[in-house]
């Protein structure tokens, strides 16, 4: 994937920052149908004063341990794309801090990062819910989840993010839609070497195939033409788009996965 860029230690404190370009998300979001099925419990303990952050990510990880993506009847981290995996070792392996940055939950994502993509609890920034200190009926100090994201992580939103969780501009960005579009950008905006990356679903027999007429991870012709026809305009700027179908030679790290053919399982 990388075989045209080569900007490694170029600095002591580089980062990269990915997405939620990282494993399957159609038909819908792994955090949605969590919420979805979990929404009885989820409801009853915020109507009644909150989630202790321990008890959500414990209601998360016992979620994971048997729910199933409903098209390929896999473990959700078992959806992990294998090219992506190797390129978090890579930049790892090369001296990279590498970061997560989603529209999803901040508290849901940091409940497997460390296992599903080597990404520790603290490099995960993502949407944040509203939570507050508080005194539990032991005594002891207490962090609640108290509703949804105020805002979320997302687009310019993004951006902003990264800057205040790390103080830096990225070296390299790689994303999936729109929403990672001034992302892109920003890491663009910076001097010296300079890699922005995009994944294009196209392949429809062993993932999905979506972009401009999807409602969950659209990806428009404005962010697709942007990348590329920004690719080679200024040196040592690597925009480079992905095709899946065509530059990935396996998509998931167990071989021969694949979608059971219902009409559910249409990208959304």
């Amino acid at each position: 994937m990388l075989r045209r860029v080569r900007f490694l230690r170029i600095s002591e404190l580089q980062y990269s920052i990915f997405d939620g370009t990282l494993w399957t998300e159609q038909p819908l979001p792994a955090q949605l149908v969590f919420f979805r099925d979990r929404y009885t419990d989820f409801a009853l303990l915020m109507a009644t004063g909150g989630i202790p952050i321990e008890q959500y990510t414990q209601m998360v990880e016992r979620w994971l341990e048997t729910a199933k993506q409903p098209c390929f009847q896999q473990l959700y981290s078992d959806l992990a794309y294998k090219p992506m995996l190797e390129l978090l070792g890579y930049m790892r392996k090369n001296g990279f801090k590498t970061y997560i940055v989603s529209g999803s939950g901040i508290e849901f994502i940091r409940t497997f990062s460390e296992k599903a993509f080597g990404v520790p609890p603290r490099q995960v920034i993502g949407s944040i819910a509203t939570t507050d200190f508080e005194t539990g009926e032991d005594g002891k100090p207490v962090l609640n989840l108290k509703g949804w994201p105020s805002s979320i992580d997302d687009g310019k939103r993004k951006v902003v993010s990264i800057n205040q969780f790390i103080g830096r501009r990225p070296l390299a960005a790689f994303g999936n839609s729109d929403g990672d579009q001034q992302m892109l950008e920003w890491t663009a905006a910076g001097d010296g070497p300079r890699l922005m990356l995009l994944v294009h679903h196209t392949d429809a027999t062993r993932e999905y195939r979506y972009d401009k007429d999807s409602h969950n991870g659209r990806l428009g012709d404005r962010t697709l033409n942007e990348v590329r026809n920004n690719s080679g305009k200024v040196p040592k700027h690597w925009w480079i788009v992905v095709d899946m179908q065509k530059d990935w030679n396996t998509m998931y790290p167990t071989p021969n996965i694949a979608q059971n053919g219902s009409a559910t399982c249409h990208a959304k």
